[in-house]
């Protein structure tokens, strides 16, 4: 599936989380490990696309969900854990996405992070904004420079000074856009094709795992089968099929609720026939 997304931050969740701006380095100030990378042959070594191993039940945190699902933080990472990564590469990618970025980007990090579906440690970028702007993750992971040195992962941080974690954009293994919320609230734009046409459809994203529809242009449940990106709370993203169609079976649904919204201004609605399998009657009215 080609497609888009655009995502920017809700005006509630910048007023609840900016504090006195971005401040100094914070890895600098804590002491936090770093490298500087160089050239290639440095790079593949520390990305050697090997698994790190763990037995089981040992070397493990557990960490539990809100849902009652556990995944497991590896304890021991000494070769990868928080390094933050400088030198000649990370400013190929720093340059990469500044270009991309429409307005001002506020901080930029590359750090080493174990990708927790294959257990293989891979480069992610953490950046921060300015809160009015929007933004194409999946666009920036798409760039020739982080696709050469295998970029699969952006996080967009909240504006204040710890720079919490906002939301992340990702591509799982098996090549499906996924995104995150971690803290914050967020406003997510989608752009696809299905059945010969363009479906447009504006959704709320929120850290407490609720997925609101805010309009779309007669987007039905055929067209959303077509769109595979994933969405909702960190570690519990699934498909706008499956969160619509959730919905549609039980209103009083605790992990997805539609909100009401007016439809976007291309859509014609006459009142006097029913659309087919629209995602909600409090979404589409």
């Amino acid at each position: 599936m080609t497609g888009r997304e655009i995502i920017k931050q809700t005006a509630n969740s910048i007023e609840q989380n900016i504090t006195s701006g971005t401040g100094p380095d914070k890895g600098a100030q804590t002491g936090k490990r770093q490298i500087s990378i160089e050239n290639e042959e440095e790079w593949k070594k520390l990305f050697d696309g090997k698994k790190i191993e763990t037995e089981p039940n040992r070397n493990k945190d557990v960490h539990t969900l809100p849902s009652g699902k556990k995944t497991y933080i590896i304890k021991d990472e000494k070769k990868y854990r928080g390094v933050r990564i400088t030198g000649r590469i990370f400013e190929e990618i720093k340059d990469e996405i500044s270009k991309n970025v429409e307005g001002d980007i506020n901080f930029i990090e590359l750090k080493a992070s174990r990708n927790q579906e294959t257990g293989i440690p891979e480069p992610a970028v953490r950046i921060v904004v300015s809160a009015k702007e929007e933004l194409s993750i999946g666009e920036l992971l798409n760039g020739p420079v982080c696709q050469k040195f295998g970029v699969k992962a952006i996080t967009l941080c909240l504006p204040n000074e710890e720079r919490t974690r906002g939301i992340r954009g990702r591509v799982d293994k098996d090549g499906t856009r996924v995104y995150e919320v971690v803290n914050g609230s967020y406003e997510m734009t989608l752009k696809w094709h299905a059945q010969g046409k363009e479906c447009v459809m504006k959704i709320n994203l929120d850290d407490n795992g609720l997925v609101g529809c805010i309009s779309h242009n007669g987007v039905n449940m055929d067209d959303l089968k077509a769109n595979t990106v994933k969405v909702g709370r960190q570690y519990e993203a699934k498909s706008l099929y499956e969160i619509f169609a959730s919905e549609q079976k039980q209103e009083s649904s605790e992990a997805v609720k539609i909100l009401p919204a007016t439809p976007s201004p291309s859509t014609s609605v006459t009142g006097t026939k029913e659309p087919q399998q629209h995602l909600s009657n409090t979404c589409h009215r």
